[in-house]
């Protein structure tokens, strides 16, 4: 808003229509550095809270179950693991086809002191485990079952073996009465 000389002394006050509308923008500039005000406030407070929450974002620890064999090998239908902490067991879960061999824990405290292990592994199979940050694995390979050994051809080779070191022998001293 202008005030303008008429004379050298003399000052014109502004119109009633220049008031209201200086008034109008004064409003409007207060009520958007209000607005302003409070969004700065609302955005300092949820960086604050990504912040506290970023902080206590718990681990996803996961299990998984892999069977390494081949399409005749039957597999068992359910296992049972065990995830430890420090070596005591602190959950037991029951894993198979209708949860897709895997259970996941989001509530677990982070540590370096998980691991985990099969209980009972099926006959038939050896359990081995790896371990991804916090995404444990037990794969069950299958071993070869010894179905028994062929034991009666054991004397028979031996006494053919035998007969043949006989029949060389007697052969050899054949040849050197032959020669003499």
């Amino acid at each position: 808003m202008e005030m303008t000389r008429k004379k050298e002394h003399e000052v014109s006050l502004p119109t009633k229509n220049q008031v209201e509308t200086e008034r109008k923008r004064y409003r409007r500039q207060k009520a958007y550095n209000k607005a302003l005000r409070g969004t700065v406030h609302v955005l300092t407070i949820v960086a604050a809270v990504a912040v506290l929450i970023a902080t206590l974002v718990l681990p996803v620890l996961q299990i998984k179950k892999v069977w390494n064999t081949d399409a005749s090998t039957e597999t068992a239908d359910h296992v049972t693991v065990q995830l430890l902490q420090n070596y005591t067991v602190i959950r037991t879960a029951v894993l198979n086809a209708d949860n897709n061999w895997q259970v996941t824990y989001t509530d677990m405290p982070e540590s370096d002191a998980y691991c985990i292990a099969e209980i009972n592994v099926p006959q038939g199979f050896t359990a081995t485990y790896s371990q991804a940050g916090y995404v444990f694995t037990v794969t069950n390979t299958s071993t070869l079952i010894q179905t028994g050994q062929l034991v009666w051809p054991i004397p028979v080779l031996a006494a053919g073996g035998m007969l043949l070191i006989a029949v060389g022998i007697a052969l050899l001293q054949k040849k050197r009465k032959t020669n003499a």
